[in-house]
């Protein structure tokens, strides 16, 4: 018995428990009991039963009667009624599968204290005993008999029990429950069960099988039938052990498969496992003689390493002198795994083993990327035996001989011999397949069925049988059909929609007018970008393109080949009016690029025609993201954002340039490749504590980088740091792109207010209508909220910033989505070729367009078909 107390608000209640263990068979404890039945009895300090009451109590496994290991533990919570509770153990919490029922162990409970807010452990513990049955109280309300006062000491006792009950009366079991009363001659008390189960020994509580019980009748006079138990049954593949043998989906078909640890493609033979399907890590083929290492399997090529690299019981027989070490080649597979397509981190790899090992392996990989292998074993070991045997030595010993071809139908098997440490690729003496003969009775093409239905018949009625028609289901598919634009080979020639497609052109400004140079095939444009018309020379710009008319800007408006050719040069110095030219056009309209005089027309004029000096031939300004590589760029892609190969002031990106690149995996970038400094030479953190770091993204201009600290190993923020801002015209470069007030004009000294066309532009006063208050015009600004310069809308384009979507624009490069559509920036869609709005690659990722294909950019596994996305790219599903 135990004997402690529990807290009620401020009373004290003591507890009797009676421990009740209903499923274990009769002196057998070495099962695992799913559950176990206890019952207890709580009173409060003066022995009155706890009465409608709730407790939280805690129920814990011992092997000591005192101090010793807790080996489980649960807590519940349960209703008291006079004193009564009852509990099944192991429903809130299961028992441990390692717990061994043969050994003694010791109950321990304890009660919830709302006072003190803390279990207090009743003492003291119980030790579990198995019983022949168990007693359980058919309603906790009616033992009202039984005090916690009448029941103490260790266990449950006769004598003790009579003590509960006066002089030759003894507990009975009544209609009305549990009394005292005369002794009547009976075999057992209604109500009381015994354990029973009627399967094969050995069965019982193992995998589906479950002992049940069986209850005293209402007269005492004897136990019914034995009811709730789980006898075998035959086994299926359902995840459960149906026969109750110890196994899991040993069903007759069902597979041994091995563990194949070191992805040798061949699984630990002494470790198979018996499931109907294949679990994760295992595969079907065994026979690996050492699972830890992947150059050691049936059939390697035996190197000189000490190692039974083919598994045939002999040590480095008839081996070959190889450029790897078994070590270097498990260094190299498990490096590789990591790095994925990351060939910094690959290269790494390589500089971990010799040279001679780090050339050989190179050389089979290059070989295999040519072969179209893929890195798979059995394809490089075809095609590129010389760099195979390099590495891993002979694939087999000269003179061995192997099985090869089929025994299937009219086909015989042949043997393949072992020359010079590789399969000679010759199968002598084999009856190869051939094709089906209809009617001939023979499985000819040794596929296991003769004269084949979809080989023999026209299932489809078109007149060609299953062999000859590349779709025996659809009449309308056959050899020699008309072909029809509808992805399908309607002719079965090997094409689909030859000859019948139509030549779709992009057309990024949204002219009507594609661009000739870049074009695809298809039976309907893949988007609204898409036009059959190819007769756009600049598709950059929506104002030009075949037929649009001719203006005097230095462009050929209307790809004749012609720049300007309706445009009178004024070439001579004479305005010649009979021929429609004025001053503003002789100075302005038909400028001379070069010739020292800036016109209307012109962005700059430095007197040449030449470019790389600031001032392009065309008279344009010349700027980092122009897409023109300047004598002083590395590079020029058209635009001055980072991660995309070329950065902001036209550099070439890689680590160690001092600007992080979170799109190939950068998380630092210290402007060396040095390790030890705080970020490493892969340009991941090298994180040493009090260690500082600069950070931000530059020191040109007015930007300024500050510093992190390691602290923790975990870097600060980065304090002191001056960022870009945007460029302003005061002599500084505020955007930090290496070019000061770029983008601004220098103020025309001209009367703005007198209502006079003083700079000949055909318009009075300032174009832009920006007029100083000591009259003068000012120069033209990309936030002065006028259109002017350069600018396609408000403060955008040109030179400018990119447009927002609903903005003019004269091309994809004035539009922040990429798109300009019919004059008007547009809005970023999932089939505009473009990759814009929140895309990681072109129309897909971004979790509003399509999921990405394998090799595309993500950032994140959801942008992925495969759902795997590994250094911002998507690789194949894993396991595949």
């Amino acid at each position: 018995m135990m004997k402690g107390k529990i807290s009620k608000g401020v009373a004290r209640v003591f507890a009797v428990l009676i421990v009740l263990l209903s499923i274990f068979s009769q002196g057998v404890l070495a099962a695992i009991p799913q559950t176990i039945n206890y019952q207890g009895f709580l009173t409060e300090m003066d022995g009155t039963p706890v009465n409608n009451a709730a407790a939280q109590m805690r129920f814990s496994l011992h092997d000591s009667l005192t101090a010793g290991n807790e080996l489980w533990n649960e807590k519940q919570t349960l209703n008291i009624q006079n004193g009564i509770y009852n509990v099944v153990l192991g429903s809130a919490s299961a028992f441990p599968p390692a717990l061994d029922f043969s050994a003694q162990y010791y109950l321990e409970v304890a009660v919830y204290d709302t006072v003190t807010s803390l279990f207090e452990t009743l003492s003291p513990r119980q030790p579990l005993t198995s019983v022949p049955y168990a007693m359980r109280a058919a309603s906790a309300d009616i033992a009202v008999s039984v005090s916690g006062s009448a029941i103490a000491g260790a266990s449950i006792t006769p004598d003790k029990l009579a003590n509960i009950c006066s002089e030759g009366e003894a507990l009975v079991m009544t209609a009305n429950g549990w009394v005292c009363g005369k002794v009547v001659s009976q075999v057992c008390s209604p109500g009381d069960f015994i354990n029973c189960y009627a399967g094969p020994d050995g069965t019982m509580n193992i995998g589906i099988c479950k002992s049940g019980t069986r209850r005293c009748n209402a007269a005492g006079t004897g136990f019914g039938e034995c009811t709730g138990q789980t006898l075998p049954a035959a086994e299926i593949c359902d995840d459960l052990d149906n026969d109750c043998n110890g196994l899991v989906d040993d069903a007759p078909g069902s597979t041994v498969w091995y563990p194949d640890n070191d992805n040798d493609g061949y699984g630990d033979q002494s470790a198979g496992i018996m499931k109907c399907t294949q679990p994760s890590g295992y595969i079907e083929t065994g026979n690996d003689c050492d699972d830890g290492l992947s150059s050691v399997y049936p059939g390697a090529g035996e190197a000189c390493d000490g190692l039974d690299n083919d598994c045939d019981g002999s040590t480095d027989e008839s081996c070959v002198d190889t450029a790897c070490f078994a070590q270097e080649l498990d260094m190299l597979n498990s490096c590789f795994t990591t790095c994925g397509s990351n060939f910094v981190c690959q290269q790494a790899c390589l500089s971990s083993v010799s040279q001679t090992c780090g050339y050989a392996f190179t050389n089979l990989v290059m070989c295999s990327v040519g072969s179209g292998c893929n890195m798979e074993p059995n394809c490089m070991m075809e095609s590129c035996p010389n760099q195979w045997i390099n590495i891993f030595g002979s694939m087999c010993d000269n003179g061995d001989t192997k099985v090869c071809g089929s025994d299937i139908g009219a086909c015989r098997q042949g043997a393949e011999t072992c020359v010079n440490g590789a399969w000679d690729h010759t199968c002598a003496g084999e009856i190869a397949p051939v094709a089906e003969i209809c009617g001939d009775g023979i499985d000819n093409d040794c596929n296991g069925t003769t004269d084949e239905a979809w080989v023999c018949s026209d299932n489809d009625g078109d007149g060609f049988i299953g062999r000859d028609d590349c779709d025996d289901a659809d009449l309308n598919i056959y050899p020699g059909a008309v072909e029809v634009c509808d992805g399908i080979d309607n002719n079965c020639d090997g094409q689909t929609d030859e000859g019948v497609t139509t030549q779709y052109f992009i057309d990024r400004d949204g002219d009507g007018h594609g661009d000739p140079s870049e074009s695809i095939e298809a039976c309907s444009p893949p988007s609204f970008e898409y036009v059959s018309d190819s007769t756009d020379c600049d598709d950059s710009r929506s104002d030009i393109y075949i037929g649009a008319d001719e203006v005097c800007d230095g462009l050929d408006n209307n790809c004749n080949g012609q720049t300007d050719d309706n445009c009178y040069s004024c070439g001579n110095g004479i305005c010649e009016a009979d021929k429609g030219e004025t001053l503003a056009k002789c100075e302005f309209d038909c400028a001379v690029c070069g010739d020292g005089i800036l016109q209307s027309s012109e962005q700059c004029e430095d007197g040449n025609a030449d470019n790389n000096d600031g001032c392009s031939s065309t008279c344009r300004d010349e700027y980092c993201g122009d897409g023109i590589v300047q004598s002083n760029e590395e590079c020029d892609d058209g635009s001055t954002m980072n991660n995309d190969g070329c950065n902001y002031i036209c550099k070439r990106e890689y680590c160690g340039d001092g600007i992080q690149q979170s799109g190939i995996g950068e998380v630092c970038d210290d402007g060396n490749a040095v390790n030890g400094d705080g970020c490493n030479t892969l340009c991941q953190l090298d994180c040493i504590n009090n260690s500082t770091i600069l950070c931000g993204p530059s020191d040109v201009g007015e930007c300024r980088r500050g510093t992190q600290t390691c602290i923790d190993g975990t870097w600060s923020e980065c304090i002191g740091e001056i960022v870009p801002s945007a460029e302003i015209c005061d002599g500084l470069d505020n955007n930090c792109d290496g070019q000061v007030d770029e983008g601004c004009l220098q103020a025309q000294e001209l009367i703005c207010d007198d209502g006079i066309d003083n700079d000949g532009d055909s318009q009075t006063d300032c174009a832009d209508g920006d007029c100083a208050s000591a009259g003068n015009c000012l120069a033209s600004m990309c936030n002065d909220a006028v259109k002017n310069g350069n600018e396609t809308d408000t403060d955008c384009g040109g030179s400018c910033s990119k447009c927002v979507e609903g903005k003019r624009c004269l091309g994809y490069t004035d539009c922040a989505s990429g798109v300009c559509y019919n004059g008007f920036c547009a809005f970023p869609t999932c089939m505009d070729m473009v990759k814009n709005g929140s895309e990681t690659d072109i129309d897909c990722g971004g979790g509003v367009c399509p999921k990405c294909s394998i090799g595309e950019d993500c950032i994140v596994a959801p942008d992925c078909s495969s759902g795997n996305c590994a250094n911002n790219i998507c690789q194949a599903a894993a396991g595949q």
